[in-house]
């Protein structure tokens, strides 16, 4: 499509995300009116929102269409290290990742200082918490509470790094599609004093403290159920159970007292074990190899695959889905009180959504009695109700960390063999 021969559109394009998430007042009131009535523009707009609606749920359309406004800012503009360090945290958010040509990505694509830095961030697995502090921190300003030390010093070092030097230009060209321009620092340094010669200087829309604020709106709107003071937001506990190190899970079902299988996973031994009232079977996930208690030998037998829990699990499987990016659009995170048998200590949480099976439709809900200051769950309960039936409970787990010489104990009294090493 080729763009109206106006001098508005370019500029007007830096806020078409901001358009489109409804945030008017942060467009400047002569863009605001060009954008509403030039068919260029509209058009351009329609065709964003028309790729966003291929995400999976409202949430995170919402929370794209505002990081991607964010991104669209610095449209046109000579983009270093310092514009790209802000954005970090976020992008290493589990679901996050923005997949589309942008200015910031853009950048990240030709400087691998800043890939090596968002590659870090990755590997810490901040909580939500934590990346906004990062956020902050990074655009150059104090933090606001104490993180531990190891943490502060990885924010350190990237707020601190030597910028690479590389400088990236995101523009529009007149179909509406982004080309990058890539310059070395001295490049850029003559660039800009060329165009200000000329009388033009560069328009910067943020300076990074202004970048800082509007990233950490975007994470306290948009991120899941922020909780009141005493509450558990449902992404803590995404976070906190896929941080996990060991796990026992005892499950139960109605009318029995026994636990019908009893499941030992290390993350950090990488082993499962699967041990039900007649036999137990033991695997290593690293090595592809299997023990059962029934073999006579018990003689670790190689295997093709590995269990389902650890294909499709991510967080040991007490968790109903296997991110928190994966829940339906249709759910709701209440905690429920006054239940007579809840621990000191614990704080009580449904989660509830619909699911449709065949012809029928099931509403499902999960109820964890949660640690209230580790925030994992030390009781599950799984409830399934069929239209038109009574609400049924299907199954509860007992949940416990022990440490890894107290798992590897209790796997050495079903497999003497095991030496709890990989």
């Amino acid at each position: 499509m080729m763009r109206e021969n106006n001098q508005l559109c370019p500029e007007a394009s830096t806020y078409y995300y901001d358009a489109l998430s409804g945030r008017h007042s942060d467009i400047p009131s002569a863009i605001n009116t060009h954008i509403s009535g030039c068919p260029a523009c509209q058009s351009e707009i329609r065709r964003l929102e028309s790729c966003l609606q291929e995400q999976a749920d409202s949430k995170t359309i919402r929370l794209n269409v505002q990081h991607l406004a964010m991104h669209h800012r610095l449209l046109n503009e000579w983009v270093c290290c310092d514009e790209v360090k802000p954005f970090l945290p976020l992008l290493s958010f589990p679901g996050q990742a923005i997949k589309v040509l942008t200015p910031v990505t853009a950048h990240l694509e030709h400087c691998q200082t800043c890939r090596n830095q968002l590659e870090r961030l990755q590997e810490m697995r901040l909580t939500a918490e934590q990346m906004e502090q990062a956020v902050v921190h990074l655009a150059g300003q104090p933090l606001g509470e104490a993180l531990p030390q190891d943490i502060v010093g990885v924010f350190d070092q990237i707020r601190n790094s030597e910028k690479s030097g590389v400088y990236t230009r995101a523009v529009l060209d007149s179909d509406g599609h982004i080309q990058v321009q890539v310059k070395q620092l001295s490049a850029v340094r003559d660039t800009q004093q060329s165009v200000q010669q000329d009388g033009w200087v560069s328009r910067r829309v943020w300076i990074r403290a202004g970048l800082a604020a509007s990233i950490l709106m975007v994470i306290s709107v948009c991120f899941l159920s922020v909780p009141s003071a005493e509450g558990i937001a449902l992404r803590q506990v995404y976070q906190a159970v896929e941080q996990l190190t060991n796990c026992r899970i005892q499950i139960f079902v109605p009318e029995q007292t026994l636990p019908v299988q009893t499941i030992l996973i290390s993350r950090e031994l990488r082993i499962q074990m699967y041990q039900n009232p007649e036999n137990a079977t033991l695997w290593d996930l690293d090595n592809k190899t299997m023990l059962n208690s029934d073999s006579i030998s018990q003689e670790p037998v190689k295997q093709t695959s590995l269990p389902p829990f650890q294909a499709s699990q991510n967080g040991y499987g007490l968790m109903p889905f296997n991110s928190i990016q994966e829940l339906p659009a249709a759910y709701s995170w209440v905690q429920v009180e006054g239940l007579a048998e809840v621990r000191p200590g614990q704080q009580v949480y449904d989660l509830k959504w619909g699911q449709q099976d065949s012809s029928t439709q099931i509403a499902r809900r999960w109820r964890g009695f949660l640690n209230a200051s580790t925030l994992l769950p030390e009781r599950i309960e799984w409830w399934e109700q069929l239209s038109g039936q009574e609400e049924q409970l299907m199954m509860q787990m007992v949940v416990d960390y022990p440490g890894t010489a107290a798992l590897v104990d209790e796997i050495q009294k079903v497999f003497p063999r095991y030496q709890g090493t990989k």
